[in-house]
């Protein structure tokens, strides 16, 4: 207890009252406006992929949710010990998120993917699968990190052409440029750089291969629109809060129709 008082105080003489108040005002201004919109939004039975401890808010007179991860709860603590300090999710659904084999066809109204679609080796396949499990009339909920929010500022935004190449011709040369570009992101020594790259690429299980701002993913939409049998319309969206410093990601609200 004593312990936990001593670092409280000495975060606050190091930051000062004032500033703590100011970013824990940003992030509730955060908070507040995700919940609007998933209590408008978030309705009947639904799947949230990858909450682990973080789950979407949701209201529980109106919506039931289950979760879907590539690991069970079980496994997820044992391949990952830090986790057990937490309070996880239940895991009803084990399957990778681009490839949700475990969940019916047309059996969800809601898909929620948080911070979900960056890690995605097969961006398109992966909205190609959401759009798989989900009803007619079922909206996917995607929130995305915008690049400049996070470590990925220094990276270059991925191309429309990279997305649809990863599409139509997978290849795990393609995927090794984002690890070279993470290891750009810190000092590396140059003789080992090739060697970094591709030791990450076999050992690191979480990962953001691609990078955007929310019109890189607007046009990811619009191109499957036109060239794979899906069909999406984007209702609403939650733009990154240019001026909030605690705002991290996007959203884009996105009906199905079949």
């Amino acid at each position: 207890m004593k312990n936990t008082l001593a670092k409280a105080l000495y975060y606050i003489q190091r930051n000062g009252i004032f500033r703590i108040a100011i970013n824990g005002w940003y992030y509730l201004i955060v908070v507040h406006y995700k919940k609007n919109l998933s209590y408008k939004y978030l309705k009947w039975k639904w799947v949230e992929i990858w909450a682990l401890m973080n789950p979407f808010p949701f209201n529980k007179k109106v919506a039931e949710v289950r979760y879907s991860d590539y690991k069970s709860t079980k496994d997820l603590i044992e391949a990952y010990p830090a986790l057990a300090s937490f309070k996880l999710v239940d895991v009803e659904y084990v399957c990778p998120a681009d490839d949700l084999h475990s969940i019916p066809t047309d059996s969800q109204d809601f898909l929620i993917a948080s911070h979900v679609f960056e890690h995605l080796p097969n961006p398109i396949g992966g909205l190609e699968e959401f759009y798989r499990v989900c009803r007619d009339q079922a909206i996917i909920y995607l929130t995305v990190p915008e690049k400049t929010r996070t470590g990925d500022q220094f990276r270059t935004r991925t191309p429309l052409s990279h997305m649809v190449d990863d599409y139509r011709d997978p290849s795990s040369e393609r995927d090794l440029e984002h690890f070279r570009e993470h290891i750009y992101m810190s000092p590396a020594d140059p003789v080992a750089f090739e060697k970094e790259a591709r030791y990450l690429q076999k050992t690191i299980e979480s990962f953001h291969y691609h990078v955007f701002l929310e019109q890189d993913v607007i046009d990811i939409v619009n191109w499957c629109n036109r060239n794979i049998a899906v069909n999406f319309e984007i209702i609403d969206h939650k733009p990154l809060l240019v001026n909030n410093p605690a705002d991290l990601d996007f959203a884009l609200i996105i009906r199905c129709h079949k």
